[in-house]
């Protein structure tokens, strides 16, 4: 996190990329005790009556991730002839993803703001742990055949990842 940019906090008028797509937060007032967030092309809607609804935002980003890895790593567990007991989000530091060979994926929640091909090209690294828990080069190889574009994305991840870490965070 050393090349970490200023931090940009879930408030209205901010910018943050959903799945690399960039993303304006309207904080839209209304009574309701409910807040309802809808993700638009340009825009991530907010209609909360919070004064600081960054909790809500955080929480339907963090669904939005594990409803678009499901079909992911089912997928790719499937190709594998593997099983996965468990999928978890965590907001971590130094790790996209980690494997327990026995079927635990963990994944960092952050990957909502990376471009859809890296998110990919994280799961299948993960799941390709489930058949070779190292990084030999049978391993590459298998991640290569399950991601879009593992070498442009591992490229992107060096170059981009500490960005992925400044959002949601207070100024």
């Amino acid at each position: 996190m050393a090349n970490m940019e200023k931090p940009v906090p879930f408030a209205d008028g901010a910018k943050i990329p959903v799945f690399g797509i960039p993303r304006t937060i309207k904080i839209i007032p209304h009574t309701s005790r409910t807040t309802d967030i809808t993700l638009t092309d340009d825009a991530l809607e907010v209609r909360t009556s919070r004064a600081d609804p960054s909790s809500n935002i955080r929480d339907f980003l963090f669904s939005l991730l594990r409803r678009t890895i499901e079909p992911m790593w089912k997928g790719h567990c499937a190709t594998l002839n593997k099983s996965v007991y468990q999928v978890v989000l965590r907001d971590t530091r130094c790790r996209w993803g980690s494997c327990v060979p026995a079927g635990k994926l963990m994944f960092c929640w952050r990957l909502v703001f990376a471009p859809m091909v890296i998110v990919d090209y994280v799961v299948a690294h993960e799941c390709a742990h489930l058949v070779q828990m190292n990084h030999s080069k049978k391993f590459w190889d298998l991640c290569d055949t399950l991601s879009i574009d593992m070498e442009n994305s591992r490229a992107w991840l060096n170059a981009n990842g500490d960005k992925l870490m400044m959002y949601g965070l207070a100024r």
